[in-house]
């Protein structure tokens, strides 16, 4: 089984980061938690949680109480 096959067995949608990802038609526009938003109002569950979320999720909200109270 050849790195790309082995990928998409692993890992969602064949990566380890939504930057990576072979789909360039979906535009999210926010995240909340595990969930990202297109711009056609559509949720998703981020599997891939890329770019930083994957510890806290997107928006954890004491990090955005500690970025307004900066």
């Amino acid at each position: 089984m050849n790195e790309v096959a082995r990928a998409h067995r692993v890992l969602a949608g064949g990566v380890n980061s939504n930057a990576r990802l072979p789909c360039n038609d979906v535009v999210l526009t926010r995240g909340d938690g595990p969930y990202v938003w297109d711009t056609g109002g559509r949720r998703y569950t981020d599997y891939l949680l890329g770019r930083g979320p994957a510890f806290l999720g997107h928006s954890p909200p004491r990090v955005l109480a500690a970025v307004r109270a900066a």
